[in-house]
């Protein structure tokens, strides 16, 4: 049994080292069973031009967990080249955060596999999530109306973006501390790096394990007589996941002794029809003219933006001639590949999807809002879809500002609406002037008093500019940013940018010829 589980290690491994050419791996090691067979079989068969670490989080929640580390820290193979433990304090984290401590663990965990990697490209971190894992994250996945995505399961190779206010806030408050020594009388904690915080914001994780079994690995270190730990609380079915595994898991299989293999391959069936779809999607005509503004601006560390225009130089969405399930399927997708570590229930797809067909036909000046986390929400104004996610704002509060989101987003409004307006901030880069202006005319922003002159069969009225946009489908924030044609020194407008005013006098300053 164990040459076959090193068979399959093997060609895992050989693929990633292939694939990847890592340089550095850091391996998450609690100390049980499946980390402790892992830590072994890199050790053994890891090519020895890559530099093999072990990491391990002591979490304190148990009493136990202390002599865990030790046990750990005193026994490990010759091949590891450096060992980092880490203190973290989940239940002070947990309730200063409002988080549950399943939260709390994952996040503190996250924030230290970032802390090790440093921002190195060629650096992994090595997890031990198995088939057995697998099969539990997509029961659970479906048992809660997850979508597409949740079927795929777990990643065998993921990027995971970490926000370096997030780990500072969580070195500042000390939840989170270096851990030296291998017994009692030489145990120190010290404060995480701040140098290498900086770096703290992303790592890359690899599960070799996926396609073996638990009991392929238990099997395993029993044969190497290995002594593993016993994570005790995994044995509690009051949490979901060892719900899962000790009772409803354990039914299927009985009935179905396959149960694990065949949720596997269905995670990888889903997962390689999803790459189909994104290549198909990516290279449909239609879709090709959506315009991505997700890189208008700069973002802060942390921020994460996606900004899609469906807004053609003709007023009209190029989307609208796909059926609905195709748009609703890219727009799942777009969030997929933008967000992978958010979440969302079929619920709040249905949500955004429904919302955003609406727009599609009837869009609207006034800005619509859904908050899809604490730190993200989503926007919705005329044919411009925004997902933004920032650890610094707290969208669920009471006291939220809404105002400052038309502030932070402000640059990917204006890039919507340029393709079809001159605005002052960056008409140059879609327009250019078909002739000189009149010495008596200027190009310039509107100014209160602005006004036009209607003229009907039998009269001549003056309109002020103000009421006219008021009853316009133009987003009040826009207004500032508009040109207006009008004589040196007077508030009579000769001409207003803005397409919809087809009862104005044509001038004809601007071309259509975009840079685009």
């Amino acid at each position: 049994m164990a040459d076959k589980l090193t068979k399959k290690f093997l060609e895992q491994l050989n693929n990633f080292v292939k694939d990847r050419q890592p340089e550095k791996i850091w391996l998450a090691c609690s100390g049980g069973p499946d980390s402790l067979a892992l830590l072994w079989l890199l050790a053994d068969n890891l090519p020895p031009e890559i530099s093999l670490n072990v990491l391990h989080v002591w979490h304190n929640l148990r009493a136990e967990a202390e002599a865990e580390y030790y046990k750990l820290a005193a026994s490990l193979p010759k091949r590891v080249q450096k060992f980092q433990a880490f203190y973290a304090d989940v239940k002070a984290y947990a309730h200063d955060c409002n988080l549950s401590a399943e939260v709390a663990a994952r996040e503190l965990r996250r924030s230290a596999y970032a802390y090790c990697t440093n921002g190195e490209e060629k650096a992994y971190v090595c997890l031990a999530q198995h088939a057995d894992d697998q099969a539990e994250t997509i029961i659970l996945h479906v048992c809660k109306g997850s979508g597409m995505n949740g079927l795929c399961g777990i990643a065998s190779l993921k990027r995971h973006l970490t926000a370096p206010e997030t780990v500072k806030q969580i070195k500042n408050a000390g939840y989170l501390k270096l851990v030296t020594g291998t017994c009692a009388t030489e145990r120190q904690f010290s404060e995480l790096s701040a140098s290498t915080l900086n770096n703290a914001c992303f790592y890359t994780a690899w599960r070799p394990l996926l396609p073996l079994l638990k009991k392929e690995l238990l099997e395993y270190v029993k044969a190497r007589k290995l002594d593993y730990s016993v994570d005790r609380t995994n044995y509690d079915p009051h949490y979901e996941r060892n719900f899962i595994r000790l009772q409803l898991l354990p039914a299927l299989t009985e009935r179905f002794p396959q149960t694990v293999e065949k949720l596997g391959n269905l995670g990888a069936t889903v997962e390689r029809t999803l790459q189909a779809t994104d290549y198909l999607l990516a290279n449909n005509a239609q879709i090709k003219k959506v315009r991505d503004l997700s890189d208008a601006q700069k973002l802060e560390a942390g921020e994460k933006v996606l900004a899609l225009s469906f807004l053609a130089a003709d007023n009209k969405s190029v989307f609208l001639t796909l059926p609905e399930t195709v748009r609703n399927l890219y727009l799942e997708r777009q969030l997929h590949n933008k967000f992978p570590d958010l979440l969302l229930s079929r619920t709040q797809y249905n949500n955004i999807q429904h919302l955003f067909n609406l727009a599609l036909y009837r869009p609207c000046k006034d800005l619509r809002l859904i908050i899809l986390r604490k730190d993200c929400l989503m926007l919705l104004i005329d044919r411009l879809l925004l997902i933004y996610s920032s650890p610094h704002f707290n969208f669920s509060h009471a006291s939220f500002d809404r105002s400052l989101i038309y502030k932070k987003c402000r640059k990917y409004f204006l890039e919507h609406y340029a393709v079809i307006l001159p605005l002052k901030s960056n008409w140059r880069r879609y327009y250019r002037l078909s002739g000189e202006l009149p010495e008596n005319m200027c190009l310039r922003t509107i100014l209160p008093g602005d006004y036009f002159n209607v003229n009907t069969a039998n009269s001549c009225k003056r309109r002020l500019l103000s009421d006219y946009l008021h009853k316009s489908n133009l987003p009040e924030f826009l207004w500032p940013e508009l040109l207006v044609l009008s004589e040196k020194n007077s508030r009579h407008l000769y001409h207003l940018f803005y397409k919809n005013l087809t009862k104005w006098q044509t001038f004809s300053l601007l071309s259509n010829d975009k840079k685009l």
